[in-house]
């Protein structure tokens, strides 16, 4: 069995189409490239599952309490890589404790 060479991207590679051995023509095109591409890196995700409006008030907890959820926060990103935020994780418990006791 006979490997068959691509020629086409050898072709775009020797015609100066590589990102590698750039002309001056192509360094135009890319730097118009690079405007149009939008950084994502800080954009968050936003939970749409509920439209309830969120209202900062403090509340006091216990210095154990808080230990507690940076090791819930911790394992969380260390089983499923993602970010899970203590406000977060204090809201749920919440609703469920008011859907317990109502």
């Amino acid at each position: 069995m006979n490997k068959k060479l691509n020629t086409a991207s050898i072709q775009n590679e020797l015609s100066g189409q590589s990102v590698f051995f750039l002309n001056k023509e192509n360094t135009e095109r890319k730097t118009e490239v690079k405007e149009s591409v939008r950084d994502v890196r800080d954009v968050r995700g936003v939970r749409t599952d509920t439209k309830r409006e969120r209202k900062r008030h403090p509340f006091d907890i216990y210095h154990d309490q808080l230990q507690q959820l940076q090791q819930m926060k911790t394992a969380h990103m260390m089983q499923t890589g993602a970010l899970r935020s203590m406000s977060e994780m204090v809201r749920e418990a919440l609703d469920d404790y008011i859907k317990k006791n109502q």
